[in-house]
């Protein structure tokens, strides 16, 4: 299975090519979740809610159709990406298939294009919940898979025919005492497969199946995505050896050396510094400081300039930070140490 990838070009990194004074540093940073849930929801059960699929008409498949995926391996998958973040104290499953349904691919294609699941009444849900002795019911709903033939580049940039995979998984939350589910969740996503003759409609399903649930993740629990941030390196001794420090890990040593450039220095050093400054702010996750640093360069650089372009894309990005990072330290209470 492969994802794809669309690469574009920024003039922006072009730009950095020629400054030998920017550098760039990767870091992992804990993203919001797209939904927050209570602190007092601590037990999680995960139930297949997708009708089942005859095994021979699976057999019959070819190329371009329309159908659901495998929703037995899906709640798995779901339950087992869910568990591994210990965002919950306990994760529960019951794979068997609740709803009542039963179609073919045939059927499928034919007339279940606007199908919109089988959403469980207020008794069901609130049957299983008490089954299953949990808080919420996270309910696997859809597993929508579309398949075209599609074109995708090789290795060696050369056309190579594929079968795009089309999915959008749709899981509903349930919580006690509701008439309707809280909340109803979807994604849409592609995946695609070398369109080889040993590609069965078996493998299709079941890694359809395992995708849909990882692309549902990013709405239910906080995740960790790598960012990446420009710095200034050199321009003076201090900013050099900050930055030596600064690739070998040790923020505090790089922290120092700039706060010197920027308590003594002027123009241009005193902006480089306070710009690296706001970088260390970030990295310590105070967000307004890192805001006051970058309001300080801002006045120091030449309107148009490549500083200022630098400046206000970091700005930016830290200003959208400042939002998502007030609904993550909700998502967050849950635990007592600081993320």
């Amino acid at each position: 299975m492969m994802k794809k990838n669309y690469v574009i070009s920024l003039c922006l990194i072009l730009l950095l090519t020629g400054c030998s004074s920017v550098q760039t540093i990767s870091f992992d940073r804990l993203q919001a979740a797209d939904v927050s849930f209570p602190e007092v929801i601590k037990k999680v059960g995960i139930v297949n809610n997708i009708p089942g699929i005859q095994e021979t008409d699976m057999e019959q498949f070819r190329k371009s159709a329309v159908f659901e995926g495998d929703g037995k391996v899906m709640a798995e998958a779901l339950a087992q990406e869910i568990a591994a973040t210990n965002y919950f104290d306990e994760v529960v499953i019951c794979d068997s298939a609740l709803c009542p349904a039963s179609f073919t691919l045939k059927s499928i294609e034919g007339s279940k294009e606007e199908w919109e699941g089988h959403m469980l009444s207020k008794a069901v849900a609130g049957e299983w919940l008490e089954k299953l002795n949990v808080d919420m019911l996270i309910s696997v709903e859809r597993a929508r898979i579309g398949l075209e033939n599609g074109t995708a580049l090789s290795a060696w940039q050369e056309p190579v025919k594929v079968i795009d995979g089309i999915i959008t998984p749709m899981v509903r939350i349930y919580v006690p005492n509701r008439d309707k589910p809280a909340f109803t969740l979807t994604k849409t996503d592609t995946i695609f497969w070398s369109a080889h003759a040993t590609l069965t409609i078996g493998k299709v399903v079941k890694e359809s199946s395992e995708y849909a649930a990882t692309m549902l993740m990013p709405y239910l629990i906080p995740y960790w995505k790598e960012v990446s941030r420009n710095y200034y390196d050199g321009g003076c001794v201090e900013m050099r050896d900050a930055g030596v420090y600064l690739r070998e890990g040790d923020w505090e040593e790089a922290y120092a050396l700039w706060k010197k450039v920027y308590d003594t220095r002027k123009g241009i050093k005193k902006m480089k510094a306070s710009f690296n400054l706001a970088l260390y702010s970030e990295m310590q996750n105070e967000l307004e400081q890192a805001l006051e640093y970058l309001k300080v360069a801002e006045g120091l650089v030449e309107k148009d300039s490549y500083d200022a372009i630098l400046v206000r894309t970091y700005q930016i990005k830290l200003a959208a930070l400042v939002d998502k990072n007030q609904k993550l330290q909700i998502q967050m209470k849950r635990f007592d140490d600081k993320y």
